[in-house]
């Protein structure tokens, strides 16, 4: 049976974790090397 009222709406705490999430998951990808991975090891400032 389909509501006619989402249970998925803009303001939904699933949606701005996906959200915090793929702004994480970006910020990460910012930490890959040449070939696009990852040292053992990353700076939580973000400087070498």
């Amino acid at each position: 049976m389909i509501c006619s009222s989402s249970a998925w709406s803009e303001t939904s705490p699933w949606r701005v974790r996906s959200e915090q999430a793929r702004g994480l998951f970006e910020k990460l990808i910012g930490y890959t090397n040449d070939v696009g991975l990852l040292a053992e090891e990353i700076d939580p400032v973000g400087e070498l």
